[in-house]
């Protein structure tokens, strides 16, 4: 039994399943974690950090069981509960009885008024395009986020379930974007596709369970397009919060070596809850309204917690190693390439789905349907003519005329969908949520 258990560590070790400070006893251990929770300060993230990965080893302990001995279990289920019930982690659900309810696999998708009829357009096309009956759950963020009629169309809709995340978690706040992790943690699936209102997919989105990269770390971002600014301010955050152990995993991201502002997007995110649950966690955490003013000026938004995470807590997780697609009509012109919509594919290279909508301006919903004819992986270069435009410099490359035969039908039958439940007679008003810079390109506002 000893040495199975050493084996277990071992692996474990290797694994990336911990990185906790070595303690003297148990006691010692118990004592320090005690006080550590006495002393946690919420938005005190490396304190929290620290505690997140004290659950994460005791998560782990609990799971192997009869590996350890009993003095060890007894100490990591008080170590559990402490947690459970402290301030880290009191969002007024039970963390337990979340994790117990966990099963199969599900799709997630945060569904609010403006994005209606993306959502409903990928969720029908799921159904009746793709021929899955995998179970949907869409989530809206307390009262006035998504109107009853709203609710009650998707819930027409055979196995989709319409959930408000404030019922989960009732006792602290998920805003915006932030609150996607949430969302997911929230969801009773096991193995989840977190996906954006205005994804849409090109295979059968269970495509995701298949992929290589999935299947060996449990955990599956994607890449964002290479934009640059300098970020030297959140890659000193990074290293802030990132433990010593875990910075050999900085060395690859785009993120880092200031190739990029952003790392990965969060168009689609797919995750075991069982095998990374204190990622999922330490997600939320992240996004939770207490953390985003700190977070949100450091970054754009949620997206580039799913990688920094699982870092804070050494958990491990895959970045699908093909650059993101620009997907849409090329004039011909030698220059550039223009569209909204930005594409990913498989493991073997092939178009699989997209982010952006079907339309050539996702935010108009009246506007005309983009033609997708042409791909090609980003060049890393790219000039932004207005707010709903966003065109790549080819450099000299050549984008791919898409000849998928089933891609196409697919892509066909998904536009006749849109065409059938976009809104009648709508009238489109443009929001000033972007302004020109010195360089004539549209921007955010603050």
């Amino acid at each position: 039994m000893k040495w199975t258990r050493l084996l277990i560590l071992l692996v474990l070790f290797i694994g990336g399943w911990f990185m906790i400070p070595k303690f003297e006893s148990h006691i010692t251990r118990e004592q320090t974690v005690k006080q550590l929770i006495q002393q946690h300060e919420y938005t005190n993230l490396k304190q929290s950090a620290q505690l997140l990965r004290e659950y994460k080893y005791c998560f782990a302990v609990l799971s192997l069981g009869d590996a350890f001995d009993e003095n060890e279990q007894k100490m990591c289920k008080s170590i559990i509960n402490r947690l459970n019930q402290s301030k880290l982690l009191d969002w007024g659900t039970s963390i337990p009885s979340l994790f117990r309810s966990f099963k199969d696999k599900g799709m997630v998708v945060p569904v609010y008024d403006k994005g209606f009829y993306h959502a409903l357009m990928a969720i029908k096309g799921i159904r009746d395009i793709h021929q899955s009956q995998i179970p949907i759950y869409c989530f809206y963020n307390g009262p006035g986020d998504l109107k009853q009629s709203f609710q009650d169309e998707l819930r027409s809709i055979p196995n989709v379930h319409v959930l408000d995340l404030q019922q989960t978690f009732p006792k602290i706040k998920f805003g915006g974007w932030s609150a996607k992790p949430a969302m997911l943690l929230a969801a009773p699936c096991q193995e989840c596709i977190l996906f954006d209102s205005d994804v849409w997919f090109v295979q059968s989105p269970e495509t995701a369970f298949k992929q290589a990269q999935y299947r060996e770390t449990g955990m599956l971002i994607y890449k964002d397009r290479t934009v640059f600014e300098d970020r030297t301010p959140a890659r000193q955050w990074i290293v802030d919060v990132v433990p010593e152990s875990e910075y050999s995993s900085l060395l690859n991201l785009r993120f880092m070596k200031t190739t990029t502002m952003h790392e990965v997007e969060s168009g689609m995110v797919v995750m075991d809850k069982r095998r990374r649950f204190v990622a999922a966690l330490t997600l939320a955490y992240l996004n939770s309204a207490p953390i985003t003013p700190e977070s949100h000026k450091t970054f754009h938004g949620e997206k580039e917690t799913f990688w920094i995470g699982p870092l804070i807590v050494g958990e491990p997780f895959s970045v699908d190693p093909h650059l993101p697609l620009g997907f849409g009509h090329w004039n011909g012109t030698k220059d550039r390439f223009c569209s909204t919509q930005m594409a990913h594919a498989d493991q073997d290279g092939r178009v699989f789905w997209v982010h952006g909508g079907v339309i050539e301006n996702k935010f108009n919903l009246g506007s005309t349907l983009q033609s997708f004819t042409h791909y090609i992986e980003e060049s890393g270069e790219y000039t932004f003519p207005d707010p709903s435009n966003i065109c790549m410099k080819l450099n000299g490359k050549t984008p791919q005329l898409f000849e998928d035969k089933k891609g196409l039908e697919i892509i066909n039958s998904t536009q006749q969908l849109w065409n059938k439940i976009k809104p009648k007679n709508y009238v489109y008003v443009q929001e000033e949520t972007k302004h020109r810079n010195t360089d004539g390109e549209w921007i955010p506002n603050e």
